[in-house]
């Protein structure tokens, strides 16, 4: 069980649109420590707050926390969650701009994708087209002891090398879900980059599900559920020991992205 120690709300939450502005920002030093520690993972260093993708924003369904690989042996990485988390931002906000349809594909710039995922060129570029193919695997798994529904978070992916433009489709039976969310999250996506790692990153996304909970606090989850859910894989830490480090250094850098009056806790 993870609770906020604090009065109010987490950023990342619909209640706290505001605070998430603000959380956006942050010292220089900070930002050097954060571009640091994504060079030593191996991911992008996190966007600047003055990246124009600061100023957007993800209604994300709590539905939508938990996604998994088709295949046992895969795990769901932190870049393609990060891209999960751009593609469904970019087709809620041309769907309020068009006013919604029934059926439709969506459409961003490779180059833009690149530059939103943290890439600062197209040297990637293979690297990418391997992500987007990894991307249409990506499944959901909604359950609650009486029905268990499970899906493609992405319908449908296709790539055109001569304009350079990522085309996708959501999937009919959970477009209203995606685009319209009756229980979501507020998440700004140049906070969600600074995260290194999936295992924070999920973390982040989980807790935040609470955020306006009275208790400020989430269930009490079994440790190899969790484990799973931060490591994306389907095969939990052979033992506690091994899976609290790695929840260690999750819950660290979450709470380096709450301010000191709002820090997560394992109780």
């Amino acid at each position: 069980m993870f609770a906020t120690e604090t009065s109010a709300p987490p950023s990342g939450t619909a209640s706290s649109e505001a605070e998430l502005a603000d959380a956006s920002s942050e010292s220089a030093e900070s930002r050097r420590s954060r571009s640091r520690r994504g060079r030593e993972s191996g991911v992008p260093a996190p966007l600047p707050a003055t990246h124009p993708l600061s100023a957007v924003g993800l209604r994300k369904s709590t539905d939508l926390v938990i996604m998994v690989m088709p295949e046992k042996h895969q795990k769901v990485s932190l870049i393609q969650r990060r891209a999960v988390n751009v593609l469904l931002s970019v087709a809620q906000k041309i769907d309020r701009s068009e006013g919604g349809t029934t059926d439709r594909m969506y459409s961003i710039d490779l180059s833009t994708l690149e530059h939103d995922l943290g890439f600062k060129d197209d040297s990637n570029r293979r690297y990418i087209i391997d992500l987007i193919r990894q991307i249409a695997g990506l499944k959901f798994e909604l359950g609650d002891g009486q029905h268990f529904h499970c899906g493609s978070v992405i319908a449908e992916i296709e790539v055109c090398f001569k304009t350079r433009t990522l085309r996708y489709s959501l999937p009919v039976g959970m477009r209203q879900k995606l685009l319209h969310p009756e229980r979501f999250n507020y998440l700004k996506l140049v906070l969600l980059n600074h995260f290194t790692s999936h295992s924070s990153l999920l973390l982040y996304e989980l807790v935040s599900c609470y955020a306006s909970h009275p208790l400020k606090r989430t269930p009490a989850y079994p440790w190899q559920q969790l484990s799973t859910w931060l490591t994306g894989s389907s095969t939990p830490h052979a033992t506690y020991r091994e899976f609290s480090k790695l929840l260690a250094r999750a819950l660290d850098q979450v709470n380096d992205e709450l301010d000191i009056e709002r820090q997560l806790a394992l109780e």
